[in-house]
């Protein structure tokens, strides 16, 4: 038997589906804390409604914040979807709802673009095409499934995939100078956490920064290895959870990721793990659900070669996007070109000044705008480290001023613990260029050193 033949065959043969279920009441009950974080903390408000303007994405201008009160309302639906996808309820149109109404949300503004939303929605989204509530769901009590109780292995390995592609390629975002050999952005950050209990005072060792930038390069790059070897894999998962609880000590602004990816690493373990302390539902699994139907366990499953398709050029697409940015020049961490959709997870501490330049060419006058005028104070520091936001504020002063008028934009960026250096030339002008232009020109290149 061919290789190929072996992994479809492989990829065929039926498991438990209880690993897969667990998975599904955890991504649902993160999902509910989500929109409960945005009501309790008056995000909906700071966030979305209050801003004047909103950072699009080129393609998606026509995405706007709903007027009141039903951007409130939008979030109420995001949190339904998300209790249905954890009660197995319409699981499929419960996961098409949640990965459609927040990724709605996530498109509204650029500047609040998040590694961990994105990943939520791709997941959601992944989520519509995999038979989840096989087992421990409402669905499949009502006999909504066509096979309770089991589905093929490919389920779960599309599940390892999508977890897995976040730790490697953060892994690999790592291996660069600033990481490995300044220990920054650590080298900045963990002093100013010397107030910690216990290990304050050891954080403010230069030492320190360099040993957890190691440590956390090599976790990244291995711990998918280390987890998908079963002799190494109960280790490797408490080495994860403890990973995940110090970064969240460390850095408490991070939210749930800690948790999701805590909760989402369980899919490594065997498929039938939970049914050990989910005895209430094991008889229900064994014999293929509510009903009393035979399960099939060890059995084959017919692949569509419609769905092997998908599913390639989805593996494909999430490899190539991270990789994108080796493609223009200059550093991703600096240029910000192909930043979005790579994982470049906690790998750099950025602040930036930015002014305005207007001329009129008429008149020839000039003048400098500041962005308070128009912006938030987050909506500020995420745009100036963006070359497109940074040009979307051009354009949004242009056109406020009657649209005769040509803009330039002065910025200096400190990165990565380095005095602060010009980030733009502001002898461009940005107000009529398109967003998707390069930033051959108008980003200057970082300085060495």
């Amino acid at each position: 038997m061919t290789t190929n033949s072996t992994i479809r065959s492989r990829a065929a043969e039926e498991v438990s589906a209880a690993s897969g279920a667990l998975f599904r009441i955890g991504f649902g009950i993160i999902g509910v804390i989500l929109v409960f974080r945005f009501f309790a903390r008056g995000w909906i408000e700071s966030l979305l409604i209050e801003p004047a303007y909103h950072f699009s994405y080129p393609g998606f201008e026509w995405v706007r914040v709903w007027p009141e009160p039903w951007m409130h309302v939008h979030f109420l639906v995001i949190g339904l979807a998300a209790l249905g996808i954890a009660l197995g309820y319409h699981y499929r149109l419960s996961a098409a709802l949640f990965a459609l109404s927040l990724g709605y949300v996530e498109l509204i503004d650029r500047s609040l673009y998040l590694n961990h939303y994105y990943w939520v929605v791709l997941t959601a989204g992944v989520m519509v095409f995999l038979p989840l509530n096989a087992a421990y769901s409402l669905d499949a009590r009502r006999g909504r499934v066509r096979t309770p109780g089991s589905y093929p292995a490919w389920v779960i390995w599309m599940l390892r995939f999508q977890v897995g592609m976040v730790y490697v390629f953060a892994g690999l975002a790592k291996l660069n100078g600033d990481w490995l050999l300044r220990a920054e952005p650590l080298s900045t950050w963990l002093p100013a956490r010397s107030d910690m209990w216990l290990i304050g005072p050891v954080l403010t060792l230069p030492v320190v920064a360099y040993l957890f930038s190691w440590a956390g390069a090599f976790f990244d790059l291995t711990i998918v290895a280390w987890l998908s070897w079963r002799p190494a894999r109960p280790y490797a998962y408490v080495a994860l959870v403890v990973f995940h609880t110090l970064t969240w000590l460390m850095f408490p602004s991070i939210g749930v990721f800690p948790l999701l990816m805590s909760l989402s690493a369980l899919v490594f373990f065997d498929p039938a793990w939970p049914e050990h302390f989910l005895p209430q539902e094991r008889s229900d699994v064994r014999r293929g659900g509510p009903k009393g139907r035979r399960g099939s366990f060890g059995a084959r499953h017919p692949l569509e070669p419609a769905w092997i398709g998908v599913g390639a050029i989805y593996v494909l697409i999430m490899i190539a996007l991270p990789l994108r940015h080796h493609l223009t020049p200059g550093d991703v961490k600096w240029t910000g070109e192909g930043y979005l959709g790579s994982w470049q997870v906690m790998l750099s501490e950025k602040s930036a000044s930015a002014d305005f330049i207007v001329t009129d060419p008429a008149t020839g006058k000039t003048w400098t705008v500041p962005p308070p005028e128009y912006l938030t104070e987050r909506q500020q520091m995420v745009m100036a480290t963006d070359p497109v936001m940074i040009r979307q504020t051009a354009r949004l002063i242009a056109d406020d001023l009657g649209g005769h008028v040509e803009v330039a934009a002065d910025v200096r960026l400190s990165f990565n613990g380095r005095m602060s250096r010009p980030f733009t030339d502001p002898e461009v002008v940005i107000s009529e260029a398109p967003l998707t232009e390069g930033i051959e020109g108008f980003i200057l290149a970082q300085p060495s050193g």
